[in-house]
């Protein structure tokens, strides 16, 4: 009887997804989090603001580039086993990031960092897709999922604050250990061995490659553009990289057996509209929670852990409001309730057009938990369609 039980629980999806949050949650908050300590790698590698910019950059990049990659592979290896392996590499990654010397160190760290940690995100869905079977559960528990990637983003200046305060920065890195190995404990105990879909065909190398060089040649001139210039020589220099090889990439993929994306997909309508609006939504919330810490610490004198204790009803109004966001779906037709959702982020975004130096903490939390609402009802209905 105890057995049977127990065999229920680690197979139970429910137990998958929390398995998965974990890692998405570890992951995200490697994105922000990191940002807070940068003062403190700024002093004690001796370096400029626009060095330490690249410790943020590497790490994007590299991400970026490698997410497409490990979608594939998980197709064709299986996505616990991907799942796995990045998860334990981005741990031990993490603690020689703690240990970084220098900054050509750090950035390197960073790299790899991004690397293994693109890993997570499109297994994690798949993991979900495959083991869900009821589109209702589906829906929610991929609401779920993505509420954890956003509030990751919200934790970050919430955990990281105090540890600057009482440790230093390199603990932004090291506390990804005790979390990550709980986190590999419940995927070997939790997430079922799945089977790749595809053995078949060979991996698509040219059109990766293409790939990886647009994507980071993108995100390259979109974070620097602005110390470049917009219209600078090096600026114009990577919009005609991205462009060329876009192109490159689109006949590579029409002619490919086995392409890495499949063009297809961006044929039907709902999925590209709601790449589209994750883009724009995630773009608001990102930039959102890199400018306010930074306002609310060089202009209202708050510390890092005041800071982050300003994120809190945030992150429990994103918890709320997007399992309400599943539930509602299945009523409530979806162009209706992501369009009322998105309304909802957007009068967040727009309450905080009249902050100044006279703004209160509550001031700042009104918008946040306006936008969290908004934004965690579009959520789940949104990933369960372009699922």
């Amino acid at each position: 009887m105890v057995h049977s039980s127990l065999k229920k629980v680690v197979h139970s999806p429910w137990m998958v997804l929390i398995t998965v949050m974990v890692g998405t949650l570890l992951i995200g908050l490697d994105r922000t989090i990191v940002n807070l300590g940068l003062p403190g790698m700024i002093s004690d590698f001796n370096v400029s603001v626009s060095s330490a910019g690249w410790i943020a950059t590497a790490y994007i990049i590299s991400n970026a580039v490698f997410v497409p990659v490990f979608g594939k592979l998980g197709d064709k290896l299986g996505n616990r086993i991907i799942y796995l392996w990045s998860f334990i590499g981005f741990i031990a990654i993490s603690v020689f990031a703690g240990l970084s010397w220098n900054l050509s160190s750090m950035v390197f760290f960073r790299v790899l960092q991004g690397l293994v940690g693109a890993a997570i995100y499109p297994t994690a869905m798949a993991l979900i897709a495959k083991t869900f079977t009821n589109p209702e559960e589906r829906t929610q528990a991929l609401g779920l999922w993505s509420a954890s990637f956003a509030v990751s983003a919200v934790l970050g200046p919430l955990i990281g604050g105090p540890l600057i305060d009482n440790f230093s920065w390199r603990w932004l890195f090291y506390i990804n250990l005790p979390v990550g190995i709980i986190g590999i404990f419940m995927t070997l105990w939790y997430l079922p061995h799945d089977k790749p879909v595809d053995k078949k065909t060979g991996f698509d190398y040219s059109g990766a490659s293409v790939l990886a060089i647009a994507l980071s040649s993108l995100v390259l001139v979109l974070e620097k553009g602005r110390d470049w210039g917009w219209l600078s020589l090096s600026s114009v220099l990577f919009y005609v990289i991205v462009i060329v090889f876009l192109i490159i990439f689109y006949f590579i993929e029409k002619r490919a057996k086995d392409p890495i994306i499949d063009l297809k997909l961006f044929s039907n309508r709902i999925y590209s509209n709601i790449l589209l609006l994750s883009f724009i939504t995630f773009s608001g919330m990102m930039g959102a929670m890199f400018l306010l810490p930074v306002f609310a610490q060089t202009y209202l004198g708050f510390n890092a852990t005041q800071t982050g204790l300003l994120f809190i009803p945030m992150a429990l109004t994103m918890f709320i409001s997007a399992p309400l966001g599943g539930s509602l779906s299945r009523k409530i037709p979806l162009k209706y309730l992501v369009s009322f959702g998105m309304g909802l982020s957007a009068f967040g975004i727009y309450l905080f057009s009249g902050l100044d130096v006279r703004t209160t903490a509550v001031d700042l939390m009104i918008p946040l938990i306006v936008f969290a609402f908004g934004m965690g009802l579009s959520m789940a209905p949104m990933t369960s369609a372009a699922t």
